[in-house]
């Protein structure tokens, strides 16, 4: 009876220590909320083909650009994960026919969702310094209607490429929350609709923004 009772009570105790191992491996990495906002430098975007069979030079003139994102600790040391979204409404100027002077036809819409890993390097003087590497996919949404019914000569279609990502910036503490300035370059291809290739765009952003820590 007795052997009955302590194989019992035994028992008991390891079901009631189970849970606590279980809840240390359940918990979350700690997760912060990164906002910003920054100008966008313009881009070249090639060649848009008319209705004629021609091509008119096309680019996206500069803007600011807004970010918001999650950041969370990585299995590796030193390394954070990003995911964030980029979202920009740069215009859209086609070359005059002279080809000295560009017509500015209608803001657009441009975004970027991409993955990129964050490293921290040491502090310097109260800052730390981190580099970023990463890939996504950017979208261009033009508005097709606005340029059939204005008789532009061209109508570019919406499209989504897959991007690379590389930046660096510095981040300071003050109390709970992080202050940061970066700035980040994306390289992607631009389907023109005039040659098979397409053109190799490179955007350029400067940032900055706020890092909320949502818990810790």
């Amino acid at each position: 009876m007795q052997r009955h009772l302590v194989l019992t009570a035994a028992a008991l105790a390891l079901a009631a220590a189970a849970p606590a191992p279980a809840a240390a491996q359940l918990r979350m990495p700690p997760v912060r909320l990164i906002a910003g906002l920054g100008p966008s430098q313009g881009a070249t975007l090639g060649f848009l083909r008319t209705a004629e069979g021609g091509a008119v030079p096309a680019r996206h003139l500069g803007t600011n650009a807004v970010m918001l994102g999650l950041e969370t600790r990585s299995p590796i040391r030193g390394v954070d994960l990003r995911l964030s979204l980029q979202a920009s409404s740069p215009h859209l100027a086609l070359a005059a026919g002279s080809g000295t002077n560009d017509e500015v036809v209608r803001p657009t819409s441009m975004s970027a969702l991409s993955l990129d890993a964050v490293i921290r390097l040491p502090h310097v003087l109260g800052a730390q310094p981190y580099l970023l590497a990463g890939a996504g996919l950017k979208r261009y949404d033009f508005d097709q209607e606005y340029f059939r019914l204005s008789g532009q000569p061209v109508v570019p279609r919406d499209q989504i490429a897959p991007m690379l990502k590389a930046g660096a910036g510095v981040a300071w503490n003050v109390g709970r929350v992080d202050l940061f300035m970066e700035g980040s370059a994306s390289t992607n291809r631009f389907d023109h609709q005039y040659h098979p290739v397409g053109q190799m765009v490179q955007n350029y952003t400067y940032t900055a923004g706020i890092r909320i820590p949502l818990r810790r």
